[in-house]
């Protein structure tokens, strides 16, 4: 009995051709997988509301407005004056839990931010404290002063006056609404500093 070989049908090879195309397409086709980055999470902001406090201190005169601001989260707790010729803000930042370290303030640990000018001399509000006011000596034009500084978060303790920079003239008090915050300034000059003022804002502590 002799061995036969039997070729496959036309149906049969079409048939295998369908299959192993088939087949290669499902194996090569390259699966696209999409990787999301997680959403950026909002910044939250203890500071909010900021308005120009109406009281200043200095005289009616000058022509053009100034105004300088801390950065989010953070507060006003030193002051720079340097006569009429130059005025400047220190600002510290917060803890992450809103509130502020139990430290001196220095000029290390704040920014300064001047309005006009470029004064030297610094002074700050006493440890843990924050500016809710400035304390301007003018005779005319702003030219010396100082913070009125409270305690977060209520700011409601007594008042306490940093140490002042020495002008000429009367002192007076420029303060923020009760229970705001200094968060930046504004002033107002000419030839000269005429008048400065704080800004402020409402102070919020998330839970």
């Amino acid at each position: 009995m002799g061995f036969r070989l039997r070729l496959p049908s036309r149906t049969q090879i079409s048939r295998w051709i369908v299959y192993s195309l088939f087949l290669g397409l499902f194996v090569s086709l390259p699966v696209a997988v999409t990787i999301g980055s997680t959403p950026a999470v909002a910044a939250s902001t203890y500071f909010t509301n900021q308005y120009d406090a109406v009281n200043y201190g200095g005289g009616g005169g000058g022509d053009t407005y100034r105004a300088a601001n801390c950065p989010a989260n953070w507060v006003v707790v030193g002051f720079s004056i340097a006569g009429t010729s130059g005025v400047g803000i220190l600002c510290r930042a917060l803890n992450a839990d809103g509130t502020m370290a139990n430290t001196p303030h220095t000029t290390s640990n704040s920014s300064k931010y001047n309005l006009y000018g470029a004064p030297g001399t610094n002074v700050f509000c006493p440890t843990g404290k924050v500016a809710t006011g400035f304390r301007i000596q003018a005779n005319g034009y702003a030219n010396g002063g100082g913070l009125l500084c409270q305690t977060l978060p209520a700011l409601q303790d007594e008042i306490e006056i940093s140490p002042l920079i020495a002008g000429s003239g009367a002192l007076g008090n420029a303060p923020c609404n009760a229970g705001n915050a200094v968060t930046g300034a504004w002033a107002v000059t000419g030839a000269w500093l005429d008048r400065v003022a704080p800004r402020c804002s409402l102070y919020n502590l998330l839970q």
